[in-house]
């Protein structure tokens, strides 16, 4: 600091805001060398009395506040008149009188009820903080300058009570990176209270315990002053939060700092950062979370190319943890070259005892790639291929939990890389014998490579172990079921699950649909496919959000209602459902499909009217989407009948020939086709079909 400042003095004002005083209050003051016993005696003995509590001491720090939940009150002493009208108003409200407890010896009887009449607590107490703050603030600075003169003050944290900084803690804050010198420096000769700050949680009863520097001859407990004054045995975790307040010092009144300070933020920070990180990175309390705001203020200095090699110039853990949240996945990300090589380098870069943490941040980086954490409404695949190998190397860790072979497997069976799904899920079952998540992922990624006796047999145990039918499970079941041609069992799962309770998962309908509508004549399940009880039930579901909004189940719906022969009824769900299911993230994928089960259903309606709908319907769908059609042309041979049926042969050639530049290998079996027997023997069409003969 400079000659007219003796030392640094954050939170430093002239001006208050009696709104921002919280029930307690904790600050801090850091000396230049180790402070005394006698010395922390007379510091202690002389601290303004709001804040004269909860000393705990390192060597040459000490962590102190308020004594409890009472901050506001403990102003209080220094309005002694306004403080007793308070007390009588509580005195009145709990006693009925004044002057308090009838049998209490020391009740004031100075205070009449007449006297508080036009009163109010409330407006008194903000009366009484108005007045007290000042008086407070002026003592804490005179102790301040006082204890300055006894042992050199470093650096000192004011109470949070400024509305505005005076020009002794403007400069503070602009002394930052100075404080953070000097805890870097203390942190470099003393690494024992770093290697143990994030751990240390005694409490004071451990302290009471750790420390005989004040015990008498005789075993007795301290009194009050001897135990504040005492070097605690937690001082590395007060050390922490010193730390953490100083990265908050930097928040809170926007400090520019230069990249250099930056930079030994960022350093003592890592510090403090927990050896095993929180379950998700989400905890105010979380110093990474702290740091991440840091590192995203250092990153956003530099373009977007040049962040990597920046980024890498920070601590490896502070790097896992950074990636780790949710801050990199739009400021870091989009810049890494080669996210697998990174972490790895990472990891063998950790001192021993973070490598267990650095291996959970890398399955949270995974996670958030493919946006599968707490926090993100919907799961974004495109990021499968890098993520996977990252749960991999996250699972190998002897701490590795269920859940990251659980995202990894599915990772993998994302970006279509079956075989490691299922390889990284059974290794995850050997590990995690019960978790159903895992047998479920096994199943699935078994289905894949159609390993369908193993998706069977790890079925069979996931069902063991349910207490209630996993829908999960059942999809991937009565698919390997289905798959191998046991549609009975596919059946009995789909509908078990329904009778279960389970009739509000459109994913189960719209499986039970499937089976019915692909079982062929012949087939012994034929005539009951052809039943009511499917159909009326998936019906009566169509109004509700869950099952409307799923292309999937309305196009297997409409498919079955075509079977039904209720051809009507299928034009009437595709139209009443079709621009809501554009919207949703899956439909231009089923697009054509869902018009070839329309135009389908159009060709067979017996309505003319509906059938002219239908054409309109159509051929704004495919001027607005024609190269959906190319992809999928089976929608143009349904609608080349459509045409037939209204008499309208040059559209009926304009599909034939749209489906002979599309490729269409059902093309020349049209001419048999019974939906366009009308037509058949017309010259065009026989000309049309002879040509496509010869060209063949």
């Amino acid at each position: 600091m400079s000659e007219s400042f003796p030392f640094i003095f954050f939170n430093h004002g002239t001006e208050f805001e009696p709104d921002t005083l919280d029930k307690c209050e904790e600050l801090f003051v850091w000396f230049t060398r180790p402070v005394t016993a006698e010395e922390r005696r007379k510091i202690v003995e002389t601290a303004p009395p709001p804040v004269a509590g909860m000393f705990s001491w390192g060597d040459r720090f000490a962590y102190f506040g308020s004594a409890g939940d009472s901050y506001d009150f403990e102003l209080m002493v220094y309005v002694p008149a306004v403080a007793r009208k308070l007390q009588a108003l509580t005195n009145l409200e709990e006693f009925g009188d004044p002057a308090g407890d009838a049998d209490d010896p020391d009740r004031d009887e100075s205070l009449r009820e007449e006297q508080l009449e036009d009163l109010d607590f409330e407006d008194l107490m903000g009366e009484a903080l108005a007045q007290g703050i000042p008086t407070f603030i002026a003592e804490f600075e005179a102790w301040a300058t006082a204890i300055h003169e006894l042992v050199p003050i470093g650096f000192i944290e004011g109470p949070a009570v400024v509305s505005s900084l005076s020009a002794w803690g403007e400069a503070s804050a602009k002394a930052l990176p100075e404080a953070l010198g000097q805890v870097l420096d203390y942190a470099s000769e003393h690494p024992e209270i770093v290697c143990a700050s994030a751990e240390n949680e005694a409490d004071d009863d451990d302290e009471a315990d750790d420390d005989d520097e004040w015990d008498d001859d005789d075993g007795d407990l301290e009194d009050e002053l001897e135990w504040q004054t005492r070097l605690s045995s937690a001082a590395p975790r007060y050390f922490g939060y010193i730390v953490q307040r100083l990265a908050g010092n930097a928040t809170r009144f926007d400090v520019e700092l230069d990249r250099p300070g930056r930079m030994r933020l960022i350093q003592a920070l890592d510090m403090m950062d927990p050896a095993e990180p929180y379950d998700r990175l989400s905890s105010d309390e979380h110093t990474a979370l702290a740091n991440a705001e840091q590192v995203t203020a250092l990153l956003e200095t530099v373009a977007l190319e040049q962040r990597q090699a920046l980024f890498e110039e920070l601590p490896a853990y502070t790097q896992l943890a950074y990636l780790a949240s949710y801050a990199a996945q739009e400021v870091l990300v989009p810049a890494l070259r080669d996210p697998q090589s990174l972490v790895e380098r990472l990891l063998a870069a950790l001192p021993e005892a973070r490598r267990a943490g650095g291996h959970r941040l890398v399955s949270h980086f995974g996670s958030n790639l493919c946006r599968v954490a707490p926090g993100y409404e919907e799961h974004d695949q495109n990021n499968a291929a890098i993520a996977a190998p990252l749960m991999r190397i996250a699972a190998q860790h002897p701490s590795a939990r269920a859940d990251t072979f659980t995202n990894g497997s599915m990772f993998y069976l994302w970006a279509d890389a079956p075989a490691d799904a299922l390889a990284l899920a059974l290794e995850g079952h050997e590990r995690f014998p019960k978790n159903l998540e895992l047998l479920r992922n096994v199943v699935a990624a078994a289905n894949a490579p159609e390993q369908f006796e193993v998706a069977e047999q790890y079925a069979a145990l996931a069902t063991r172990l349910e207490q209630v039918p996993d829908v999960n499970r059942v999809l991937n079941e009565s698919y390997a079921a289905l798959q191998r041609g046991r549609l009975e069992r596919g059946l009995e799962l789909l509908w078990g699950y329904i009778d279960a309770g389970g009739e509000d998962d459109a994913r189960v309908w719209t499986n039970l649909l499937n089976c019915y509508i692909t079982i062929a004549p012949g087939h012994a399940l034929y005539d009951k496919a052809r039943s009511d009880q499917a159909l009326c039930g998936a019906l009566a579901l169509t109004e509700q959000t869950e099952f409307a909004r799923s292309v999937a189940f309305v196009e297997n719906l409409a498919i079955a209602l075509g079977n039904h022969g209720r051809y009507d009824e299928a034009i009437e769900l595709v139209d009443a459902r079709f621009a809501a299911l554009m919207g949703q993230p899956d439909g231009p994928a089923h697009l054509a499909t869902l018009v070839q089960t329309y135009t389908w259903s159009a060709a067979n309606s017996q309505n003319h009217d509906l059938r002219r709908h239908a054409r309109e319907q159509f051929e704004r769908w495919y001027a607005a989407h024609e190269p959906i059609f190319g992809l999928n042309p089976a929608a143009l041979d349904n609608m080349a009948a459509v045409y037939c049926k209204l008499d309208d042969e040059d559209r009926v050639l304009a599909m034939f020939e749209a489906l002979q530049r599309y490729g269409y290998a059902n093309l020349p079996g049209l001419i048999d086709d019974p939906l366009l027997v009308p037509m058949k023997d017309r010259p065009r069409i026989k000309g049309f079909f002879a040509s496509l003969r010869q060209n063949q």
